[in-house]
C-alpha cells in the first residue's frame, strides 16, 4: 500500500514526458516549413532545436505552470503564459549562443548582432505564434481528458468502435441541499472550484473525463 501513491507519480510523470516529446515532435515540422518560407538551409539544428522547443514549452506547462493563472479568463490566461515562456526560450537562445563567444571565439558585438538581428527577433514572433498554438491544444486536452483530443483529431470515434472500459461517477454528496443553501451564483463558482480541484487528480490516474452531468463527473479508463 505504501508504493501505490509512489507507483502512481511515476506512471504520471512518464506521460506527462511523453506527452512533452510529443509535442517536441509536433513542433519540427512548423519549423521545416519556416525554413522553405525563409529559404533556410536545412541541418541537424533544424530538427533538434524544435523539439528542444517543444519538449520544453510541454514540461513547463505539464510540471511547472499547470496551476499558474488557472483562475484567469482562457484568453488572458493563455496570452500571459505565452509571453512568459516566449521570454524565457529568448533569455535561453542568448545563453546558447554564448557558447560562440567561449568556444568559438567570436566577439562580443557580433554576439550582440547575432541576439537582435532582424530575423532573430522574427524567429521569436513565430515561436510566440508556435507556443500560443501548443498551450491552446494542452488546455484542449487536459479540459477533455488525456489522449481524447488526439483520438478525434486522428479520426479514432469518428465511426462507432468497441473498446473495454472502466467507468468511475463521481457525484458530489449532499449537492441537492447545498444547492437550496446557496445562491445560483455562488452554486456555480462552487461548482467550478470543485471540477477545478479535481481535475489534477484525474490527470495524474491518466483517467479521460467521459462527460459532466450536473455535479457529476464520469470518468473512463481504457483496460490494460
Amino acid at each position: 500500500m505504501i508504493q501505490l501513491p509512489s507507483l502512481a507519480i511515476n506512471a504520471y510523470m512518464r506521460r506527462r514526458l511523453l506527452a512533452s516529446a510529443k509535442l517536441g515532435l509536433a513542433v519540427i515540422p512548423f519549423y521545416l516549413a519556416l525554413h522553405f518560407i525563409h529559404g533556410y538551409c536545412i541541418t541537424p539544428g533544424s530538427f533538434i532545436l524544435p523539439f528542444w522547443f517543444g519538449f520544453a514549452i510541454g514540461v513547463a506547462e505539464l510540471f511547472l505552470l499547470k496551476n499558474w493563472l488557472k483562475d484567469l479568463p482562457f484568453l488572458v490566461h493563455l496570452a500571459g503564459k505565452s509571453l512568459m515562456l516566449i521570454g524565457v526560450m529568448y533569455l535561453a537562445f542568448a545563453v546558447l549562443n554564448l557558447l560562440d563567444v567561449f568556444i568559438d571565439g567570436i566577439t562580443w558585438q557580433a554576439y550582440a548582432q547575432a541576439i537582435f538581428q532582424h530575423k532573430t527577433l522574427i524567429g521569436m514572433v513565430e515561436g510566440l505564434g508556435v507556443i500560443v498554438f501548443l498551450l491552446f491544444f494542452i488546455q484542449l486536452d487536459r479540459l477533455l481528458g488525456p489522449g481524447l483530443l488526439l483520438g478525434y483529431v486522428t479520426g479514432r470515434y469518428h465511426r462507432p468502435r468497441r473498446e473495454l472500459r472502466i467507468f468511475m461517477f463521481l457525484d458530489l454528496k449532499g449537492s441537492t441541499m447545498l444547492a437550496d443553501k446557496m445562491d445560483a451564483d455562488l452554486y456555480s463558482n462552487f461548482l467550478h472550484r470543485y471540477f477545478t480541484e479535481m481535475s489534477e487528480p484525474i490527470l495524474r490516474t491518466g483517467a479521460e473525463i467521459y462527460k459532466y452531468v450536473g455535479d457529476e463527473i464520469i470518468l473512463t479508463w481504457k483496460m490494460r
